[in-house]
């Protein structure tokens, strides 16, 4: 796909210097092209070219598309959107050129697509520009009656939360309603609300959200634990315990420890045993030095008891196998008998 792209612009740089026009449905397929190239396996570039500088050709590449006197499409405005987004790192040139998009789709009466608006959003977000996208939320929502994705809300929570504004993300949420809720906007929710001026609001909001059969995953349990450990309040251990459980979520190393830890300052022992055995049999590192000596005796003795019963269930076991075998071969041979003694 790389090579293709280059090949393409090469071309495209022909096509300037002759100054022929192509339909704007050809440059929706070249910047597709593009965008597949650079965010595939192999989005390796040459020519002396890196990533910034091939942005800026596909951008020229868009400026003549319009300069030539082809007006643009939607979906082409939403294929150089995304190619923009692909700059992770905070560009003023790149946030400039989104919002040129933006105005671009005003200035030719275009309604911008649902994903150029939520991949708008995320440029937003890595460029600061919070205020700007939430902007272009309302103006959309009410000029252009556009109904609200998961993606969308996500991204601009998720640019908040990036930017160190977790209370206003939530602040914004509060304005959404009737919005189907995704995986990724769950973690997201929950993970803004952990960082927020109120910690244990990831729990209301959790529980709110849970109705909706959505399955946590372990991003956000550990949210659901590090808010805890924020707000310094570990009433909820036992419920995020439960919900791991029922949920059957598997946790790495440290938020497994970061389980037992709250388990421990909630005075949940018997839990924190089971899962300290549990974790102990799957081969997983427990950091002992962070807990306290009455804790790990619990661990320790159900640990002991465990093993003890497991010794002796196969001690009974091995005598209930091997007694009715014994008794077998007796009947056996007493029904054997008459027969070798008969006439």
């Amino acid at each position: 796909e790389m090579d293709k792209t280059l090949l393409l612009m090469e071309l495209h740089d022909v096509l300037i210097k002759q100054r022929l026009r192509l339909r704007a449905e050809v440059y929706v397929d070249i910047l597709a092209t593009a965008f597949s190239a650079l965010t595939g396996p192999e989005h390796y570039t040459s020519n002396n070219r890196n990533r910034i500088t091939l942005l800026d050709e596909l951008w020229v590449m868009y400026q003549y598309c319009i300069d030539s006197g082809s007006d643009p499409l939607p979906k082409l405005i939403q294929n150089m959107m995304r190619i923009l987004s692909l700059c992770r790192k905070a560009d003023m040139n790149v946030e400039t050129k989104a919002h040129r998009l933006m105005l671009d789709s005003d200035r030719f009466k275009l309604i911008p697509t649902n994903m150029c608006l939520s991949t708008y959003f995320v440029v937003c977000g890595i460029n600061n520009a919070m205020h700007l996208a939430v902007a272009r939320y309302v103006d959309s929502k009410s000029r252009f009656e556009v109904i609200p994705t998961a993606d969308m809300i996500t991204n601009i929570i998720d640019g908040f939360r990036k930017n160190g504004r977790n209370d206003d993300g939530i602040r914004f949420l509060a304005t959404v309603s009737n919005l189907p809720v995704t995986s990724p906007l769950l973690s997201v929710i929950i993970h803004t609300a952990r960082g927020s001026s109120n910690p244990l609001s990831a729990f209301t909001f959790y529980k709110a959200l849970r109705q909706t059969d959505m399955k946590p995953d372990g991003r956000v349990i550990n949210s659901l634990l590090q808010a805890q450990e924020t707000a310094n309040d570990y009433s909820n251990s036992k419920f995020i315990l439960s919900e791991m459980m029922r949920h059957r979520v598997r946790l790495e190393t440290d938020p497994l420890n970061r389980m037992l830890i709250a388990l421990e300052r909630a005075g949940l022992h018997t839990e924190f045993g089971k899962l300290f055995v549990t974790m102990r049999r799957h081969g997983k590192t427990i950091y002992l030095e962070r807990f306290g000596p009455e804790a790990l005796k619990v661990a320790t003795d159900l640990e002991n008891r465990m093993r003890e019963g497991e010794e002796s269930r196969k001690l009974r076991s091995s005598r209930s196998a091997s007694g009715p075998g014994r008794e077998s071969r007796a009947e056996t041979m007493r029904w054997k008998e008459p027969e070798a003694g008969g006439p």
